[in-house]
């Protein structure tokens, strides 16, 4: 039905005449009524009939004056809500307080009795509010006839939500859906109705009430639940075979937007929801604006991610320095296309070859840079060690020493919570890799930290992007252990963090994000099944291929001897008393030389573990 056409919609002249004839047919009665309440049904002689029916048209004039004042007839009657009856209830109030001074000023000394007055007011409010609502229920009832055949679903969460989204269910028939019941954990609503559909019960019970009321798909309307609850409500639809979609969290749902829209299908970074991100964007924009800002690693997973993050805060210019030709022309094109006034600059670098990244150095003058280019492969690196120490210790304090000797402000390393009581090679060069960073404090204008966290969802070779692979092949999906625990957060809140971080470094720090509950991989594997449709163990199965060199079955944050300390944001936490302290330089010269002689991996981890003693190698 074409709202907007005149004379048909719920705004249109025809319409607009119904309720102007329905309000003063309801301003009539409710005259008439008040007289007749007031005298029980017996009028006085002071009142008779010609009197009281003379007096009405005077009284609809000025009530219909009063009513379109108010905006009531302006009201779109399809719509209404609560702020309209409060419109409602004061042009009925301005009526009859109209109605009560003409009455003074020109009917005396007869005028309308003010019992009258108050009950006429009553009676108008209700009947004007009924003749709006019974229009509204009407409309809705014949859109609902005409509307597409209904599937049943269920709505999870009977809370502000839920029953907004329920109403713009029910106001929208050509989506298809209606609401065939409500689940919700809340003891105290099972039985209670929400905009006349039942709460059936808790989200344990689905499967029973999917069987009996014929129901297949079930949305979910709680955006504040957070990352273990989201998980065990999600699992329980899925479990009861209920295809599941779900409102975002607080953080990113659009109020403004209306809900429906925004429902998507359910993904792993649902199960793993955490609480938003709290950021201080002054903070990070006085930091950030107009500075020229370089980040190294800048195609891959966090490092792209920084640059399209850095862009909201207006630097003066953004250099993406990374050694891989294509990821940096396809990120550059990406970046180029939301730049603005910001200058993007491509530096086709290795980190490792001094005179090049001196070349960048002195060419665009950074002001601050974030060091995320590292090798992070653990079974590879294990393999390669050489390669391990070269990128991610040699790259180091190839970067730091120049950004030291450029004058550079702040220096942010990007390390690992594999860094912890390394049992690899890769967590042990990036712990040796926080110390070369060490070593800027004190030494010039650079004040040097390093942000330390778990892994991030979908990153380059990350796990989730590898189950998706095997999936699409029809499984097996492969898991080391069925023990195995990782800390998981996303890509972009993981460089929020950063960003706040590097706000809060005064030099020296290492810092530790809240990486939330640690997750089991076996429990990812089997969400994901789950959210394919499938089901675990049944259509596709999980083999356990045991743990591979260099691996945890549990990653740490901190040290043994590390103590936790909180800073202002409470999400950022500060290491202090770790092991070791700045790399000495003959330590690092003899890494660096027996790695630039070829040396075997023989010969570099056990100068490894003299580094770092509590490195326990395979």
């Amino acid at each position: 039905m074409d709202e907007s056409a005149p004379d048909r919609g719920p705004s249109g002249g025809r319409s607009h005449l119904l309720v102007v004839a329905g309000a003063l047919t309801v301003f009539a009665a409710s005259y008439l009524l008040a007289f007749l309440l007031r005298f029980d049904f017996d009028l006085p002689p002071q009142y008779p009939w010609v009197l009281v029916l003379g007096l009405l048209p005077f009284l609809l004039g000025i009530k219909l004056l009063a009513f379109t004042a108010s905006g009531v007839f302006r009201v779109m009657w399809a719509y209404v809500g609560i702020r309209d009856l409060f419109r409602i209830l004061q042009a009925s109030l301005l009526g009859s307080v109209a109605v009560a001074a003409a009455s003074f000023a020109f009917l005396r000394p007869v005028g309308v009795p003010r019992t009258v007055l108050i009950l006429d007011a009553v009676f108008t409010f209700l009947g004007v509010g009924g003749l709006f609502a019974l229009l509204r229920h009407a409309r809705e009832t014949s859109m609902a006839g005409r509307g597409l055949p209904s599937e049943p679903i269920f709505l999870v969460g009977a809370g502000n939500a839920g029953e907004a989204l329920l109403r713009e269910i029910q106001r929208n028939p050509d989506t298809g859906v209606r609401v065939a019941g409500i689940l919700d954990d809340a003891p105290e609503k099972k039985g209670r109705v929400l905009r006349g559909v039942k709460v059936l019960g808790p989200i344990d019970r689905a499967r029973g009430f999917a069987l009996e009321h014929e129901v297949r798909k079930a949305y979910v309307a709680m955006p504040r639940l957070g990352g273990s609850a989201q998980r065990r409500v999600v699992n329980l639809l899925l479990q009861a075979g209920l295809a599941v979609k779900i409102l975002p969290p607080v953080g990113k749902l659009a109020i403004a937007s209306g809900y429906l829209p925004q429902l998507r299908e359910i993904s792993l970074e649902d199960l793993l929801r955490r609480d938003p991100v709290s950021l201080d964007t002054g903070a990070i924009s006085a930091f950030v604006r107009d500075k020229t800002v370089l980040v190294t690693g800048a195609a891959g997973s966090i490092g792209s991610e920084l640059c399209r993050q850095l862009l909201e805060f207006h630097p003066k210019a953004l250099v993406a320095l990374d050694c891989a030709e294509t990821p940096l022309h396809t990120l550059l094109l990406e970046l180029r296309s939301r730049s603005g006034d910001v200058k993007i600059v491509p530096e086709l670098a290795d980190v490792t070859d001094r005179a090049r990244v001196r070349s960048a150095f002195q060419a665009q003058r950074p002001e601050v840079v974030f060091h995320a280019a590292a090798y992070k492969h653990v079974p590879i690196l294990e393999e390669h060690p050489r390669e391990a120490v070269r990128v991610n210790v040699g790259g180091t304090r190839v970067v730091s020493e120049e950004a030291r000797d450029a004058g550079v402000g702040a220096f942010v390393l990007i390390s690992s919570d594999k860094a912890v009581n390394p049992s690899s090679v890769m967590g042990t060069t990036k712990r040796i890799a926080e110390r070369v960073a060490g070593r800027l404090n004190g030494s010039g204008p650079t004040r040097s930290m390093a942000v330390r966290f778990g892994n991030v969802l979908g990153s380059n070779g990350s796990v989730i992007p590898i189950f998706k692979e095997q999936l699409s092949r029809g499984g097996p999906l492969t898991v080391t252990h069925p023990d195995m625990r990782r800390y998981f957060m996303t890509i972009p809140e993981a460089v929020q963090l950063v960003l706040q971080a590097a706000v809060l470094g005064r030099g020296g720090e290492v810092f530790v994000l809240d990486m939330g509950e640690p997750v089991k991989i076996v429990d990812l594997a089997e969400d994901l099944i789950r959210l394919s449709g499938l089901v675990p163990g049944v259509d596709v199965k999980i083999e356990f291929t045991g743990i591979r060199p260099g691996e945890k079955l549990f990653e740490e944050l901190k040290l043994d001897g590390e103590t936790v300390e909180k800073t202002p944001h409470p999400q950022i936490f500060l290491l202090r008393g770790g092991k070791g302290g700045p790399l000495e330089e003959p330590a690092l010269v003899e890494l660096e030389s027996l790695c630039a002689n070829g040396a075997a991996r023989s010969e570099i981890v056990p100068l490894l573990k003299k580094l770092v003693p509590d490195y326990a190698p395979e």
